[in-house]
């Protein structure tokens, strides 16, 4: 049996023995993937009033963080170098865990 993989499956092609006439498509996992989401178990307090809580990394390598700006509802996505210097970055590390949930 034969398959296509897709970007959430691969099908079924075919019949067993017998070659398919669907043409293979190119599958690029990196570019499906959605970006991966850790939490912190502490929130990194930032010079502008705002919390860190949460890092992602995109596709096009850029990370980002989760950043809850006070006075305004729910997480805004920022670069991370908008808001974070690469010493603060070390010091997160060092004081908090990073989990999927």
């Amino acid at each position: 049996m034969n398959y296509v993989r897709y970007p959430r499956a691969a099908v079924a092609v075919g019949t067993p023995g017998k070659p398919a006439n669907t043409p293979r498509q190119k599958f690029d996992l990196q570019e499906a993937a959605a970006p991966q989401v850790l939490w912190a178990s502490l929130a990194l307090p930032v010079r502008n009033g705002g919390r860190l809580v949460g890092v992602r990394r995109h596709r096009s390598a850029e990370v980002e963080v989760a950043w809850l700006e006070p006075g305004r509802a729910g997480i805004q996505w920022v670069p991370a170098r908008f808001v974070l210097t690469d010493e603060e970055a070390r010091r997160w590390l060092k004081v908090a865990r990073f989990s999927r949930q």
